[in-house]
């Protein structure tokens, strides 16, 4: 078994099969999603229009609004 410091993930050889098992809650992937998602808007705000920045920021809300709802 090898745990992948990177993704989050652990690897492992079940019955000659390579099985890979994420470490993540949803709760943990999600915050990360929304994260990312904030870094793109900002350089969407510099360097694209107006539909892009609107897209990734409905993208922002319904992240955070399931993070609130499964908590």
């Amino acid at each position: 078994m090898e745990l992948n410091s990177n993704d989050g993930t652990t690897t492992k050889i079940v019955d000659g099969e390579i099985l890979t098992v994420s470490n993540i809650t949803q709760d943990q992937l999600l915050r990360k999603e929304i994260r990312e998602l904030e870094e793109k808007l900002l350089y969407a705000t510099k360097h694209s229009d107006g539909f892009e920045q609107m897209a990734i920021y409905q993208e922002i809300d319904k992240r955070k609004s399931i993070l609130i709802n499964i908590k």
